[in-house]
């Protein structure tokens, strides 16, 4: 019988280069996996972040809102405009900072195919006519998504059982809400409560000031 020479034969190239190719694909595709779980790991991240800044931001600026009220047709106005899902309110700016002096902002949540898109626009106000009317011309800026849908309500005077009691829209008052709520439907955006006027609601305040919290 004729001895086999050295070497390998076709076939068993062959499978050795399938088996190869098998365990680059399966290599790969580990590495894409592990590449996407990192990448979504500094997504959240950076939307946690984004989202505690987002809190404290609209925490510290409503919660300095100015009663002002202005000149109308009709008399006079005040500052302060809320519905559920956006808020218009002055606030004092010190001197070393861009607005100085009387500035106007407005924090609005956005309906979007990833949950509730967080902004805030800021100009500067008039002392007269409509403090609000600068806003218009100012751009939005981007400050968080949150998962979920977000809605605004304003803590009003005690109703008829003698208890205060949070209402969907602030309109053509004349005096600011106690406090202002910012919550998130079905949870999952630890409610976020703001006073206005601490002296007249018992001390209640935020979780920002650490003080007990208004009634919900």
């Amino acid at each position: 019988m004729k001895p086999r020479s050295a070497g390998f034969t076709l076939l068993e190239v062959l499978v050795a280069t399938a088996l190869l190719a098998l365990l680059g694909l399966a290599l790969l595709g580990l590495v894409r996996t592990t590449a996407s779980l990192s990448a979504d790991i500094r997504e959240r991240l950076a939307g946690a972040a984004d989202l505690d800044a987002a809190r404290r931001l609209m925490a510290e600026r409503i919660g300095r809102a100015l009663p002002v009220r202005f000149a109308t047709e009709n008399g006079t106005a005040l500052a302060f405009r809320g519905g559920t899902r956006s808020v218009r309110l002055l606030t004092a700016e010190p001197p070393y900072s861009r607005l100085a002096g009387l500035a106007a902002w407005e924090f609005a949540f956005a309906d979007t195919g990833d949950g509730t898109l967080v902004r805030v626009r800021v100009a500067p106000a008039a002392p007269v006519s409509d403090p609000f009317r600068a806003l218009e011309e100012s751009p939005w800026r981007r400050l968080a998504v949150f998962a979920g849908r977000l809605h605004l309500a304003y803590l009003d005077g005690p109703g008829g059982d003698g208890s205060p009691r949070w209402v969907r829209e602030w309109e053509r008052r004349t005096d600011p809400p106690r406090a202002l709520r910012i919550a998130a439907e079905g949870g999952g955006w630890p409610p976020l409560i703001v006073p206005l006027r601490i002296p007249e609601i018992g001390g209640c305040a935020g979780e920002a000031t650490g003080a007990p919290a208004c009634p919900s």
